[in-house]
């Protein structure tokens, strides 16, 4: 198997992981509702902080990670 088909079977993983994240916190999001009476306010921000630290963790993290395994 090529490096390239590698690359993108490596890429399929990480979208479903992400996938199945997304699915387990928008449950646990609509049980804050449910449960504890949250507001839309405290869930936008909630969201909002969340998405803001998912991209700096992107970007200052995990692609130093992903491009030295990828030039192993």
């Amino acid at each position: 198997m090529g490096k390239q088909r590698l690359l993108q079977i490596a890429g399929l993983i990480w979208v479903i992981v992400g996938l199945f994240l997304i699915y387990r916190g928008s449950g646990l999001y609509n049980l804050a509702v449910i449960e504890q009476n949250t507001s839309k306010e405290t869930l936008i921000i909630s969201i909002i902080l969340g998405v803001v630290i998912g991209i700096l963790k992107g970007k200052f993290v995990l692609s130093k990670t992903a491009l030295r395994n990828r030039n192993r």
